[in-house]
């Protein structure tokens, strides 16, 4: 189960080594960070949470709870589930 449902941050995961699209949703986030021009800064205050946390969720190292994930959505005006494909599975 993704960490973001149990409230609980993930190790450090090695990117490329599955096919899981988890593993892609540093990836997608930056994306979608970049296609509005927002700094990490800009989103992160947006949503709430240090600037320190956000980086590390753009760097893989540690998902975010479901609360900042739906956040996270409305911020970069996309939905969950494009962000995060697992979601909509385990929900």
């Amino acid at each position: 189960m993704p960490s973001f449902l149990t409230g609980h941050s993930c190790p450090v995961k090695m990117r490329g080594m599955t096919d899981d699209p988890a593993d892609r949703f540093p990836e997608r986030l930056r994306a979608r960070r970049d296609d509005l021009g927002l700094a990490q800064e800009e989103v992160a205050r947006r949503v709430g949470v240090a600037v320190r946390v956000y980086a590390r969720w753009e760097a893989g190292e540690t998902e975010p709870r479901a609360k900042h994930l739906r956040r996270l959505a409305q911020v970069l005006a996309t939905s969950v589930e494009d962000l995060y494909p697992l979601a909509a599975e385990a929900a």
